[in-house]
């Protein structure tokens, strides 16, 4: 559980010394940073009894708290917004790109500002991802898979510039919450009317540099529930891995000529 993650002090104090919120705020860090959290506490717990889990390592992450994203709407008058996703999806889709150029001139408190220059200033000119960190992704039942956006930063060149794209990253990511796949998706779970959450976690890209990129040898997802049974020898439980060279966003994203390997564990 993440009360008992927490118990530990230097554990706890890592995480909290990579938040990034108002001093007073309540805000939370989302599903996929709390999956994140709990993946890493399990797999050390297992390497810790000596289970074989291979070697592994987190890449150091910052988490964006969830009360962010209500101090921006306010700060740039655009608290009323929320009303867009009770729109049909065809109005839904035009209104969408009003929405995100709306956020992509949006301005951010200070504080955001300078934890966000601190934390460019120690991971140095590395590329980023700025994932999406919402209250509904990545919970039973509703998993919101490809639903949010997640976007990749360059991170080169001088401190203004790498700022100011990781900033219209992050509002691209905020502005996600009105996507008309994810609200498709709300209407069909009747999460509609639940008051959606978006925090965000920023990490560097795993991989290394091939020529001119810069990416991972391979990339996947993993699910605990296969609907794929394509031989009677696997059952529905025993789960299902997605997986590609390079970068993981063909995984999820797919389209029909892709090339992606499904294998179950």
């Amino acid at each position: 559980s993440l009360f008992n993650i927490f118990t530990k002090p230097f554990y706890f104090s890592e995480i909290i010394s990579r938040v990034i919120g108002p001093e007073k705020g309540t805000g939370k860090l989302g599903g996929k940073a709390a999956g994140f959290i709990l993946a890493h506490d399990a797999l050390t717990k297992a390497r810790d009894e000596g289970r074989n889990v291979g070697d592994f390592c987190t890449p150091q992450t910052y988490y964006i708290r969830s009360d962010v994203i209500f101090e921006f709407l306010k700060l740039n008058g655009l608290a009323d917004i929320a009303n867009v996703k009770y729109k049909e999806v065809d109005d839904l889709r035009v209104e969408y790109k009003l929405v995100r150029r709306f956020y992509r001139t949006g301005r951010f408190p200070n504080y955001v500002i300078k934890n966000l220059k601190l934390m460019l200033e120690s991971l140095g000119e590395v590329p980023l991802v700025v994932r999406s960190s919402s209250l509904l992704e990545d919970r039973l039942g509703a998993a919101f898979c490809g639903k949010y956006t997640s976007l990749f930063v360059a991170n080169q060149g001088d401190m203004k510039s790498r700022l100011q794209d990781l900033l219209g990253a992050i509002t691209q990511v905020f502005a996600s919450v009105f996507s008309p796949d994810a609200i498709q998706y709300r209407k069909e779970r009747g999460l509609l009317d639940f008051k959606e959450e978006m925090a965000c976690i920023i990490q560097p890209v795993v991989g290394k540099k091939c020529g001119q990129y810069w990416l991972p040898a391979f990339a996947g997802v993993a699910f605990g529930h296969n609907e794929y049974t394509w031989s009677p020898r696997i059952k529905r439980e025993d789960g299902m891995v997605r997986i590609v060279a390079g970068l993981g966003t063909r995984a999820v994203d797919r389209i029909g000529d892709d090339y992606p390997r499904l294998f179950s564990p």
